[in-house]
């Protein structure tokens, strides 16, 4: 089925919003239910047809749209990911030291408190590890 036809035979025009390919498409569902027919082997018969022409025009309109993002890793590469694991995980470590220096410097001059930046640094540390981990995998 083209795409035009999809659009023809769940009667939605060209880029209407997902919520109304969904609306219509669940409306000639309940239409077309082969079990209103099951007394008129005809009618059934006609039932399981327009069914499977309504699904196929729904999957058809949502493999058009459907646009594969570009950051996905594929499940058997163990080593994806770790360079930029590594890399954030080092960069997340210098802004909570950053933070730590910088508050703790202005501190030193003006008094008051300064902030130790545990969340950052923390987390920069575990991202290191699991980067070095995962490129270590075979």
């Amino acid at each position: 089925m083209d795409l035009a036809e999809a659009h023809r035979v769940l009667n939605v025009p060209f880029g209407a919003p997902l919520d109304q390919v969904h609306a219509w498409h669940r409306y000639y569902l309940d239409g077309w239910n082969p079990e209103k027919y099951k007394q008129d082997p005809a009618q059934y018969q006609r039932a399981q047809l327009e069914t499977a022409r309504v699904n196929a025009a729904l999957a058809t309109i949502l493999s058009s749209r459907a646009v594969p993002p570009a950051h996905v890793i594929p499940h058997n590469d163990k080593k994806a990911g770790a360079p930029g694991m590594i890399f954030g995980g080092i960069a997340l470590f210098v802004v909570g030291v950053a933070i730590t220096a910088g508050t703790y410097d202005h501190a030193s001059q003006e008094g008051g408190t300064y902030f130790i930046a545990y969340g950052p640094m923390g987390l920069g540390v575990v991202l290191f590890f699991q980067g070095l981990v995962r490129a270590m995998r075979r």
